[in-house]
């Protein structure tokens, strides 16, 4: 493990570096796309795709922090960027295990959350938990992380987690990228009341129609062309 404790400590050192907060989450998301971009695991996992499908969702919680009037747009975007960075670590550091979720999601049509439960009994958010906050990391951040398959269940910043979930749809909707599986999720009844709180006219998931983002979604991904180049390139 000695490799593994160094790239914790890598982005560690990132996150404790004297920045703003901002330019500090941008720093450690493109230290943490550098740390695991160049680390091999089961060759069935394409990074380039699961990177673009990360990027994807960032665009996306970018995009509907504009349209539902939040101003944490920048935070969800790096929260999203880094949502699923508990399945990286399963990726690198437990390749056979990280193969058998992979032959459930394939073979079964489990969903990746459910064969990460049946396979390690531990799922990619709670991992991406205790990484963000080993790395210090805003709670915008680790409330993003740790609860966006139930947003409800962040208690400092829910509308971050419900964006990071609905983002997660849309791309899987849009075909960006590839998170680990195929399978697109309804909407979770929480991710609405969070939403409704704000935005009266939503009261249940049947309010909120996320085909009519698509084309919005589009101009959003022209305007962050370069960084999806960086992201792709990495």
């Amino acid at each position: 493990m000695e490799i593994f404790e160094q790239d914790l400590n890598n982005i560690k050192d990132y996150s404790n570096s004297s920045r703003s907060s901002l330019s500090k989450c941008l720093g450690v998301s493109l230290s943490v796309v550098d740390q695991f971009s160049q680390k091999k695991g089961p060759g069935a996992f394409n990074l380039n795709r699961f990177w673009e499908h990360s990027a994807g969702c960032g665009i996306a919680s970018r995009m509907l922090a504009k349209i539902f009037g939040y101003r944490s747009g920048a935070e969800a975007f790096v929260a999203d960027l880094l949502h699923d960075i508990g399945k990286l670590v399963i990726f690198q550091y437990f390749p056979r295990e990280f193969d058998e979720i992979l032959l459930l999601v394939n073979e079964e049509g489990m969903s990746f959350l459910e064969a990460e439960r049946t396979v390690l009994d531990v799922t990619h958010p709670e991992i991406g938990w205790w990484f963000a906050e080993t790395w210090n990391l805003p709670t915008e951040l680790i409330d993003g992380i740790a609860h966006h398959h139930q947003p409800a269940a962040a208690e400092n910043h829910p509308e971050i987690a419900m964006m990071v979930h609905l983002s997660g749809i849309l791309c899987k909707m849009f075909q960006m990228g590839f998170g680990g599986d195929e399978l697109i999720p309804g909407v979770a009844e929480d991710a609405v009341t969070i939403l409704a709180k704000t935005h009266p006219m939503f009261h249940r998931t049947g309010d909120l129609n996320l085909d009519s983002y698509e084309s919005r979604f589009k101009e959003e991904e022209e305007d962050s062309e370069t960084f999806l180049s960086l992201i792709k390139a990495a």
